[in-house]
């Protein structure tokens, strides 16, 4: 779990005791607010008895408050589920979704170099591993993938890095084998075998018991850049 803004400046406060500054309890409460933030940074600019310290706790406050505006903003969130991730459903159109899960961090096409780029992921910093998937001829959503990093798990509490035992245990006779890709267990919102699902992906190396990568897809087919 990535460190909470109290976590943070509690921590810089402390460093910022170690400075000959007040307290570290006091500044760690004070700078969980932006006006708070503004003043250490006006203390740490002023600082010229320690100015090695001063410079990395200037760069630590700047990527806290980087860390504090993307938790305000619009991200994804929500249960994985097979036609849905919380709000954004699969065929959603991308205004839509960026209405519900705010800019994301980065635009990538992706293809096989070869004919027009059947697909574009979205990808957001506060939800590393999370990817939405777009079809470029219908700038609809395709399905998700949610791997190593990403913190979402479905409705009933399965996430990545969870025993493939204890998915089999919940579900039982509800699974099937998938085999594109590297494999793994399907979980279909209908009849069992059929689409929208849930995929739950082994990982391509190393130990097979745990879950690698949970996906949403509306259609069978793997998504590019697998």
């Amino acid at each position: 779990m990535r460190d909470t803004l109290a976590e943070a400046t509690t921590a810089l406060g402390s460093a910022l005791a170690a400075l000959g500054e007040r307290p570290a309890e006091e500044i760690g409460a004070e700078a969980e607010g932006r006006e708070s933030l503004a003043g250490l940074r006006r203390r740490l600019r002023s600082d010229t008895g320690a100015a090695g310290p001063a410079r990395a706790l200037r760069a630590a406050l700047t990527d806290l408050s980087a860390e504090a505006r993307d938790r305000a903003a619009p991200h994804p969130y929500g249960a994985l589920g097979p036609r849905a991730v919380g709000p954004v459903s699969i065929g959603m159109r991308s205004p839509a979704v960026r209405r519900a899960f705010g800019r994301p961090s980065a635009i990538q096409p992706v293809g096989f170099g070869f004919a027009p780029t059947p697909q574009i992921d979205w990808r957001w910093r506060t939800e590393p591993g999370f990817r939405l998937m777009f079809d470029t001829r219908t700038d609809r959503v395709a399905g998700y993938e949610c791997a190593r990093g990403c913190e979402l798990r479905t409705a009933d509490g399965i996430g990545v890095g969870d025993r493939f035992a204890d998915l089999r245990s919940r579900y039982g006779d509800r699974l099937r084998t998938y085999r594109l890709g590297v494999g793994g267990e399907l979980l279909s919102a209908g009849a069992p075998g059929s689409f929208p699902a849930l995929i739950f992906s082994a990982p391509p190396l190393g130990p097979q018991g745990r879950i690698a990568a949970i996906s949403g897809l509306g259609a069978q087919t793997g998504p590019a850049g697998d």
